[in-house]
């Protein structure tokens, strides 16, 4: 019955998850995937080219981004607020679904785990004294990190039942340091000790799983709050791409960015303009997001040294962060005063281009003047400056009002 339940749920979940997934699997998205995807594995492999064994700096990358990949996948319970109230009476039972949890969460994450390792082991290989062959090698080492996440997965399982919160604390620290010894003495030493030691903590952290579930009773809050936790943190993602409803969008005042919306005139043709400014610089949504996609871009620009990526990963985001920014056009229409204001809808229209004109201008700005450190030649940077103004008039003055009057069509 519980196993049903929870077969019933996640059908539901994954139905919900493919309906928004359309939104953020755009066609701009999977383009700017397979670019960058594309550019960075034909980096990756002429780093590997230069890399000897001596070559400290690539195993600590390797270190780490195996550590780092033990996070990925958190136990999708998809348990509600009711459930404490209505499920109390079957709570013994309930072993049955947090089990059924459990293979959901490997099963999902086991593909996530072999293609990372896959593209870490070249690097290990690369930079140690591994005498396996490579094929040997990744299996070990998907095995050692396989097991590791078994590991987490039972110890996130112990999260949800009620114990002495010291012991949960410990049992943390013991995997995380456990889990350091294990990468560290695969990547040193020899990788069939790490993947034996991670098997061996793996039965362990099994085995105090199975006693908390006979000895304790389920901590409902505690694991209502972390579904909650690793739902809001996908549902975080979406919203890039797309409104979800129930979603909250956090504000934040922001006093000291007030002289940039001041200079804008009072008058009653900037009444768009004044609200799309401050709704950019208070809501996070919009603000943090560009923010992100300006870094982002200008880490990677100050890495590249080809000019033809450079010039692709520089049009690319730049369209992607305008593209993004769009949205923001329907942010006041939910308020029917703003309805009601004797302004022309023109209005709307020109502030919004010019706000994302703005934008638009000082991020192409920034990826120039990082390119200029990268590339070292004026001759490019200044190709890639008539480059990026071509893209930024071309979109303002045509791309943009298309999608806004399509917008506005839908809205009215």
């Amino acid at each position: 019955m519980m196993v049903e339940l929870y077969k019933k749920r996640m059908a539901i979940y994954q139905k919900k998850m493919l309906r928004y997934m359309k939104y953020v699997f755009n066609d701009h998205f999977v383009l700017v995937g397979m670019f960058l995807l594309g550019g960075a594995a034909y980096y990756y492999s002429e780093i590997l080219k230069t890399l000897t064994p001596a070559s400290i700096v690539g195993r600590l990358v390797a270190f780490g981004g195996l550590f780092f990949v033990l996070f990925f996948g958190k136990v999708a319970t998809l348990v509600e607020e009711a459930d404490q109230q209505f499920l109390l009476p079957k709570e013994k039972q309930m072993r049955h679904y947090i089990a059924q949890a459990q293979k959901h969460t490997l099963g999902t994450v086991a593909p996530i785990l072999a293609l990372i390792v896959g593209v870490i082991v070249p690097l290990i290989v690369a930079t140690g004294n591994h005498e396996e062959r490579p094929i040997e090698t990744y299996l070990v080492f998907l095995g050692m990190i396989f097991c590791l996440k078994f590991g987490n997965v039972s110890l996130q399982t112990l999260s949800f039942f009620q114990s002495n919160d010291q012991l949960k604390q410990r049992s943390h620290f013991f995997w995380y340091g456990i889990s350091l010894l294990c990468i560290g003495l695969s990547i040193w030493v020899n990788s069939w000790c790490g993947a034996i030691l991670a098997m061996i903590v793996a039965i362990l952290l099994k085995q105090a799983e199975k006693k908390t579930i006979k000895t304790n009773m389920l901590d409902w809050h505690v694991m209502i709050e972390l579904e909650k936790k690793r739902i809001h943190g996908i549902y975080r993602f979406i919203h890039l791409f797309t409104d979800v409803p129930g979603m909250e969008v956090s504000a934040k005042r922001r006093k000291w960015l007030d002289p940039l919306v001041k200079k804008i005139s009072k008058e009653q043709s900037h009444t768009f303009e004044y609200l799309f400014a401050r709704s950019f610089l208070r809501t996070t949504s919009y603000s943090g997001l560009y923010v992100r996609l300006v870094v982002l871009t200008s880490v990677m620009l100050f890495f590249l040294k080809d000019s033809w990526f450079v010039f692709g990963v520089s049009l690319l985001f730049l369209y992607l962060i305008g593209f993004q920014l769009i949205p923001i056009y329907a942010q006041f229409d939910y308020m029917l005063m703003v309805r009601l204001y004797p302004i022309d809808a023109l209005q709307k229209t020109q502030a919004v281009q010019k706000l994302i004109g703005k934008l638009l201008i000082l991020a192409g700005s920034i990826f120039w003047l990082v390119s200029v450190v990268s590339l070292a030649n004026w001759q490019n940077s200044f190709y890639l400056l008539v480059a990026i103004c071509v893209e930024i008039f071309l979109f303002i003055r045509w791309y943009l009002p298309q999608r806004l009057k399509k917008m506005h069509q839908s809205t009215s």
